[in-house]
């Protein structure tokens, strides 16, 4: 996956339009658009798919208990090794 991320801080009633603004200038990294709106940290990201390996790939990945939001162009191999150290139980691993 190649992609892009972009974010603003506060930004005020414009934010929006904003951030729409940033995507559309990152429309390069490909055609998938996504974005987190809600909060004083407004993201978004630009990607493609390359491939079997990046499908259903995101450049966000969310914990909502917790509250945080994770933006990434990151590929990280060995998944099921890093799971296993870090407890990750099966049925959650599905998502990363």
């Amino acid at each position: 996956m190649t992609a892009a991320i972009c974010g603003i801080l506060g930004g005020g009633p414009d934010a929006g339009r904003a951030l729409d603004a940033l995507l559309d200038a990152l429309a390069d990294y490909g055609p998938e658009r996504a974005a987190r709106t809600d909060g004083p940290v407004r993201l978004g990201g630009r990607h493609a798919t390359t491939g079997d390996s990046d499908a259903g790939a995101s450049v966000f990945a969310f914990d909502h208990d917790a509250g945080l939001v994770l933006a990434a162009d990151a590929r990280i191999d060995g998944r099921g090794a890093l799971c296993d150290a870090l407890g990750v139980p099966h049925p959650q691993r599905a998502g990363l």
